[in-house]
């Protein structure tokens, strides 16, 4: 079977990342086994799709949810601004931050990402849709009580998170999921991309 994948923001067909090395998670996270993946931004609708399901689920993986709970809304609505003001701009430093920022970011990274990413075809690029994305996945909240009743049906969900994350506080998305989920992976020298 294979799973049902959900991208992250400004990505495309990017699950292929996790699969093999040099992808810090791909040991632990069998697709094969996975009924669900989300990575950052579909990590959210991973959920959603989690809860609204009727068919079977055993396995729900969440890689580096985007995790904005505790960011102030003026630096939320910032950010919108800042995508609005110019969007390619925002998406390279975003990618850059993905990839561990200025100084972390290997050559050798980039070159195996930006395939995925947006930025690879700036002409197909939907502006719209990317700003209404990037509002939806700043301002959603991860509920305590929906992933209680995924776990109720007897869903596994485990959470991939990097250690040095410049995305979202990986420390507090940890101490959130933590004790509502089966497994946390915590991937030390890892960033968004949970590449080593």
């Amino acid at each position: 079977m294979t799973a049902v994948y959900f991208s992250g923001f400004g990505f495309a067909n990017e699950s292929a990342l996790f699969a093999a090395p040099p992808s810090a998670v791909y040991e632990c996270l069998d697709m094969r086994d996975c009924d669900v993946v989300g990575f950052s931004y579909g990590a959210q609708k991973a959920v959603r799709y989690a809860l609204q399901s009727t068919r079977p689920i055993r396995r729900l993986c969440l890689l580096s949810p985007a995790f904005f709970h505790t960011m102030p809304t003026r630096r939320k609505e910032a950010e919108i601004r800042l995508f609005a003001a110019n969007p390619t701009r925002y998406l390279r430093a975003f990618l850059q931050q993905a990839l561990g920022g200025d100084t972390d970011a290997s050559a050798a990274q980039k070159e195996l990402v930006l395939p995925y990413f947006c930025l690879a075809a700036p002409e197909s690029i939907q502006l719209d849709t990317l700003e209404g994305d990037l509002r939806i996945l700043l301002f959603y909240t991860f509920c305590a009580d929906e992933l209680t009743q995924i776990r109720a049906r007897g869903i596994e969900i485990e959470v991939f998170l990097g250690e040095k994350d410049r995305i979202v506080s990986a420390t507090e998305a940890r101490d959130f999921f933590a004790p509502l989920t089966t497994r946390i992976f915590w991937v030390q020298g890892a960033g968004h991309l949970l590449l080593l």
